[in-house]
């Protein structure tokens, strides 16, 4: 835990990174939820250079962007937060003082696997705001679609540009909500992410399946739940958001 604060100070967490010790602890154990989602399992883990821990990354990721975070209340600047929250996972620094350049890489946003580790937590946590994100990006798609109808009548062209900046302004609204963060990259990988959620909605593997396409390039659940248990859940008109309740998913083989 980060001398600076009290352990009353991290309540909020969704995650208590600030109660393990973060050079020695199976994180995957400590916290199960995370072992569902593929930004935080093994295989991304492995890509790591050898001077990132994922305990420490993990830590790090939470202190940095989750809203209820002791770091965001005190510190209103990002750059001066990350370095802060970079030292209370311990990040190494070098005789020089400088952190590691792997560290500085990830407080750059320029490492790809944990900006993707970013994206997810922040979807774990703003699971509401997510839901919105998702709505409005669709809203605003709608409209933006609606404008190039040369036949649209100038009443309805009105309404469709208004549409789409009002849907625009509540994007960005949430987009700082969620990530904390207008770094580029992390920008990025969030509308990454969504055009991904939007490529595997229930219809769109529906219709895959439909035409004997393999849809498993399109299902984010792919390692967590059969393709054949997918398909009945699509059938019995089931939410596949309410799949990420890990109790409803049996645990994969180490």
């Amino acid at each position: 835990m980060d001398s600076n604060f009290n352990k009353s100070d991290f309540a909020g967490l969704k995650f208590k990174v600030n109660e393990i010790d973060l050079n020695n602890c199976d994180i995957h154990h400590s916290f199960p939820e995370i072992k569902y989602h593929k930004e935080f399992g093994q295989e991304a883990i492995s890509k790591f250079g050898s001077k990132l821990k994922f305990p420490q990354v993990f830590a790090y990721i939470c202190y940095v962007y989750d809203n209820d975070s002791p770091f965001i209340k005190a510190y209103d600047s990002l750059a001066k937060r990350k370095k802060m929250a970079a030292d209370a996972v311990h990040f190494k620094r070098r005789l020089t003082g400088a952190f590691e350049e792997e560290v500085e890489d990830i407080i750059r946003c320029s490492n790809h696997i944990v900006n993707a580790m970013i994206i997810r937590f922040a979807r774990i946590k703003n699971n509401a705001e997510w839901g919105s994100l998702l709505t409005y990006s669709e809203a605003k798609q709608n409209a933006d679609v609606a404008l190039l109808d040369s036949t649209l009548i100038a009443r309805d062209r009105e309404i469709n540009m208004k549409i789409s900046l009002t849907m625009e302004k509540e994007i960005s609204r949430l987009q700082k909500a969620m990530v904390k963060d207008d770094n580029d990259d992390i920008i990025k990988m969030l509308y990454s992410a969504i055009e991904d959620e939007e490529l595997a909605t229930p219809e769109f593997i529906a219709l895959k399946a439909f035409q004997r396409e393999n849809p498993e390039l399109c299902n984010p659940y792919i390692n967590r739940i059969p393709i054949e248990q997918y398909m009945e859940k699509v059938k019995e008109n089931e939410s596949p958001h309410e799949w990420d309740n890990p109790d409803l998913v049996p645990e994969a083989d180490e």
